[in-house]
């Protein structure tokens, strides 16, 4: 399990956490079927490519911090936890449709957080198909136990 700590700012818990998270997730042993047009992604897992999240914000997180995390980590992404749970997924894009909002605002404030997800031992090209119909940047990666192992980026998958 990551290691987390908390840490709060101006005397107010902002619910941001620093994840530590394992060097390696997933499992690169995959064969490839006979037959089958052999591409950089046939019999890949998702496991193999997935980032452990740096950051993780709370639901209680200011949007003021959420922009401020996002720009100085340079992540295009972060994860919404409640307590050990993935509860969304928050984007630059999310946050550049709300230029309206405070930056006071909490996450739980804006509206529904969606989460697409997969496995870690989930082919890769499945992985892609998913984040095509669902049209988001990012999957969430669950482990074999529904943990949250990080992120997995469409950037981050290999040429087709």
């Amino acid at each position: 399990m990551a290691a987390t700590s908390r840490f709060e700012e101006q005397n107010n818990s902002t619910d941001v956490q620093f994840r530590e998270g394992p060097e390696h997730v997933g499992s690169a042993s995959a064969a490839v079927g006979s037959g089958m047009v052999e591409t950089q992604r046939t019999g890949r897992r998702v496991g193999e490519f997935v980032a452990p999240a740096r950051f993780a914000v709370g639901l209680d997180t200011p949007l003021g911090l959420v922009r401020r995390l996002l720009r100085e980590s340079r992540c295009e992404a972060l994860p919404v936890m409640e307590d050990e749970n993935l509860v969304g997924i928050v984007t630059r894009s999310d946050l550049n449709s709300l230029s309206d909002a405070s930056d006071r605002a909490r996450l739980r404030e804006i509206g529904r957080m969606r989460v697409v997800y997969c496995f870690a031992d989930s082919d890769v090209a499945e992985a892609e198909a998913m984040m095509q119909a669902a049209e988001a940047s990012h999957l969430a990666v669950l482990g074999e136990d529904v943990r949250f192992l990080g992120l997995l980026a469409r950037q981050d998958l290999p040429p087709a």
